[in-house]
C-alpha cells in the first residue's frame, strides 16, 4: 500500500526520535488515512470534558468516585481495539489524554495489548496493568 510508504530520509529521521515521537509519527499517519473515525474521538473528548465540568461545578464533588463511575460505563462499551486505539491517539491530542488519563478510561487495557513492547513505558501512566497483575 503506498498510502503507508515513506522515504529513506523519513525513516532515517524515524530512527532517531524517541517513542512517543516515534507513536505520534506512525499513528499521524494512520490518522490521515482515517480521518472519518475522528468523530468517534471528538464524541468521546466532549463526553470526558461534560464530566469533568459537571465534577468542577458540583458543591460537593469530594464524591469523585461518582464521576469516575461515569466514565466507567463509556469504558464498559468499549472493545479492547477501541482503547488501544484511543491509547495511541491520545498522543496526537494532549487535552484528551489528560481526561483519559484522569478518568482511568483505559485502566482494563494491558501492556500486552499495545503494539509494541516499548510502549509499556507509558502504561502506568494511563493505570494499565500486565495480565499477570490481574
Amino acid at each position: 500500500m503506498d498510502k503507508y510508504k515513506i522515504t529513506k530520509s523519513e525513516f532515517d529521521d524515524y530512527k532517531k526520535k524517541t517513542t512517543e515521537e516515534k507513536i505520534k509519527f506512525v499513528y499521524g499517519r494512520f490518522f490521515n488515512e482515517y480521518e472519518n473515525c475522528g468523530y468517534y474521538f471528538r464524541h468521546l473528548y466532549r463526553i470526558l470534558k461534560f464530566v469533568d465540568k459537571q465534577k468542577e461545578e458540583d458543591i460537593d464533588s469530594k464524591n469523585d468516585n461518582k464521576y469516575l463511575e461515569f466514565v466507567q460505563f463509556i469504558q464498559a462499551q468499549m472493545s479492547t481495539k477501541e482503547m488501544l486505539i484511543v491509547f495511541y491517539n491520545s498522543f496526537i491530542f494532549p487535552k484528551a489524554k489528560e481526561l483519559i488519563i484522569k478518568y482511568k478510561l483505559l485502566e482494563n487495557l494491558t501492556e500486552e495489548n499495545l503494539s509494541r513492547p516499548e510502549h509499556k513505558e507509558f502504561s502506568l501512566e494511563f493505570g494499565m496493568k500486565s495480565k499477570d497483575d490481574i
